[in-house]
This record gives C-alpha cells, structure tokens and sequence, in this order.
C-alpha cells in the first residue's frame, strides 16, 4: 500500500511539472529576472543547487527519514509554484530566483528519494521492473499528461503574447499542495 501511494502520488505530481519543465525559462525569461543576461544561465542556478542537496541527502536521510525527504521535497514544489504564481505581477527576483535554486530539493529529495525507497522496499527478483514502473509512471505517464494538460492551461491563460504567470503558476501550487496533503494522510 505505501508503494502505491507513492506511485500515485508521483504521477499526480508530474503533472504540473511538465509545465515547469516546459515554461519555466520562458517565465524567467518575460520577468527579467535575468543572471547574466540570460534566462538559460539563471535557470542553471536550479541544476548548480542540486549538486549541493545531493551532497546533502545521506545527512537527511538519517534525520528525516524517507518519507519526510518525499514530504520536503513535494513542500518544496508547492514552494517553488507559489513563489513563481505571487513573483509574477511585479517580477520579485529572489521570489523567482529562491524558485529556480528550489529545484535541487525538488528533484533529490523526491525523485532520487523515491528511486532509493523502491530499491529499499522492492524484492530482488522485482527490483529492476519497480524502478522501470516508477520511471513510466512519472517521466512517462505524468509528464506526457502533464504537458498535454499544462499547455492548453498556459494557453487560455496567455493572450496576444501576454501571459497571466501568476494564474499559470497558482493552479501547479495548488495541486501540488493537494497531492502533498493526500501523502502525508
């Protein structure tokens, strides 16, 4: 049961994460919040912080556990929605910037996180296929779905080469918000 509920759990929230996959430099890059003059090197500050929070993660792992390293890391895309959806109107750069460095915990302590508990929990002779099952799920079914669903969202909320960033990246936060409630109980 706890399985599958971190399966669940997983696929629910790639689905807004597709739209961060997708949009996410295009927001930073219509904010202006801009390191170095480049959108494409700001959003780097996402993929630089994931070194340290996997440095970090044999630390956490005896601190918190796994289920509360799954927990942070799903508060941490909550986080990074909410802080994108209330940067948006007046372009808050370290609103937007905290954002873009909350992708390490984002990533290490939910999909690494997740991929150490399958191995921890799957019998041997299963282990192989677990791990292929909670790729599928996530970077398959919930990202395929997610960017289908995440488009047209960004689209009915974007006019004349105007985007409502704040209304795209409150409705992500919201969802996330829920699946977290929903593995916490």
């Amino acid at each position: 049961p706890n399985y599958a509920v971190m399966i669940v759990c997983s696929f629910l929230l790639c689905i807004p994460l597709a739209g961060y996959y997708a949009f996410a430099r295009t927001y930073v890059d219509a904010s202006g919040v801009l390191i170095r003059d480049s959108a494409t090197f700001t959003m780097s500050l996402g993929q630089m912080s994931e070194i340290f929070f996997m440095l970090i993660m044999p630390f956490m792992f005896r601190k918190l556990g796994i289920k509360w390293m799954l927990v942070a890391g799903m508060g941490a895309w909550v986080l990074r929605y909410a802080l994108f959806a209330m940067g948006a109107d007046d372009n808050v750069m370290w609103m937007i910037l905290f954002g873009i460095i909350l992708h390490g915990i984002c990533y290490d302590f939910f999909f690494v996180t997740g991929m150490v508990y399958v191995e921890k929990k799957a019998p041997e002779q299963i282990r192989n296929q677990a791990q292929g099952f909670l790729v599928l799920v996530t970077q398959g079914l919930g990202l395929g779905i997610g960017a289908k669903l995440f488009m047209g969202h960004y689209l009915m909320n974007s006019t004349e080469g105007v985007s409502d960033w704040g209304t795209i990246w409150q409705y992500p936060a919201i969802f996330a918000f829920a699946v977290a409630v929903i593995f916490i109980v």
